[in-house]
């Protein structure tokens, strides 16, 4: 689903008119038994896995960092289920908050502009009829900006907040410092000796085949061996589900505790 194709599917248009039609039982109270649903609305989608982009499977052929040398053949490759994604090939995550904070905007101008357009008059974030409004005493319109209530100075009104950890990606890189796409190379230094035996001397002797030094020459070096394995940190998917989010880029506003209104100190 595209950017556009989901903020048209996400309205909080109904919220705030049914938060509007609450505060307005301040002034007339319903019949009894009568219930208003407050509701935000839905803010999950699912994403396509970025490890194996929706298809559920990813080939893993180990990268060649010199390893290979003097092997028979090319290196394996194999097909397997996505490490990232448990083979599902998506995710259910948050819409990002940007996105919900345009909808929330075009919305809420959407109803202000509405009520306006009938005449209401704002008492607070709610509005009331032309003719209500002048009924009012003090401890009735505070009712009325309580029932409507504030938007969460953090999140407004969304209830949700991007994860700091990824940046609201729901994703990090392998933190394995060893990791190099997805496989783990580690080289190993040995030191060796390798001797030879001397050859025929320069003496008087040299020209007598059968005699031959007893000398021997030993030369040190050193060998580096390349291991390439699959790293045990992301199995070969290059990334990690964020600790924090668990990959759905975002979590409940901690201000207001998802509510997305603003929660009066008590006292006030």
């Amino acid at each position: 689903m595209s950017v556009i194709s989901l903020l048209l599917a996400i309205s909080f248009l109904p919220f705030f008119e049914a938060r509007n039609q609450a505060a307005n039982f301040i002034i007339h109270p319903p019949e009894p038994g009568a219930r208003v649903s407050i509701e935000k609305p839905t803010l999950t989608t699912s994403k396509p896995c970025p490890c194996c982009k929706g298809k559920c499977v990813i080939v893993l052929k180990e990268p060649d960092f010199g390893q290979n040398a003097g092997r028979l053949g090319s290196p394996t490759k194999k097909q397997t289920k996505c490490p990232l994604c448990k083979g599902r090939g998506q995710f259910f995550a948050f819409v990002d908050p940007e996105d919900i904070e345009m909808a929330i905007a075009r919305d809420h101008e959407k109803f202000v502009s509405a009520h306006r357009g009938k005449g209401d008059i704002s008492v607070g974030e709610a509005f009331v009829g032309n003719e209500d409004y002048d009924t009012l005493d003090k401890e009735k319109t505070k009712l009325i900006k309580e029932a409507f209530g504030k938007p969460c100075p953090k999140c407004h009104w969304s209830g949700i907040e991007s994860c700091k950890k990824c940046s609201g990606n729901g994703f990090l890189p392998c933190p394995e410092n060893e990791c190099k796409g997805g496989f783990l190379v580690t080289k190993t230094t040995t030191e060796r000796t390798r001797r030879s035996s001397g050859g025929f001397g320069n003496s008087a002797y040299s020209s007598n085949r059968s005699l031959r030094s007893s000398s021997s020459r030993s030369k040190s070096f050193k060998e580096t061996k390349t291991t390439v394995l699959l790293c045990p940190v992301c199995n070969g998917a290059k990334l990690i589900l964020c600790p924090e989010c668990d990959g759905r880029k975002a979590s409940p506003c901690n201000k207001c505790k998802g509510l997305g209104i603003k929660r009066e100190k008590a006292g006030d």
